[in-house]
């Protein structure tokens, strides 16, 4: 799920991001190729929470090359994003 914490009102966006290289650290700008579509939440109070998904499809990949995937949250106007109880599912093919 995903709120914003601090700020009543105000929302949560959540991607997916994939890259190579070095991963991206908390709180760091955000970096590698998006993956699926954004996903926004907007909650009344600083205790609502919202559910999300994730979903995409990520080709042209190259082999033995290691691939970081990542969830990059953006407070939409302030506050503190937050996203828990967090479930991935990769598969590979």
């Amino acid at each position: 799920v995903a709120l914003n914490s601090t700020a009543a009102g105000d929302g949560t966006n959540v991607t997916g991001r994939y890259g190579t290289g070095v991963a991206p650290s908390n709180a760091a700008a955000v970096s590698g190729t998006q993956i699926g579509a954004v996903q926004h939440t907007i909650a009344s109070t600083t205790l609502g929470q919202q559910g999300f998904t994730v979903l995409g499809v990520v080709t042209g990949l190259a082999l033995n090359t290691a691939v970081w995937f990542d969830l990059s949250l953006l407070a939409v106007t302030g506050g503190g994003s937050t996203i828990k109880d967090v479930q991935v599912v990769l598969i590979e093919f």
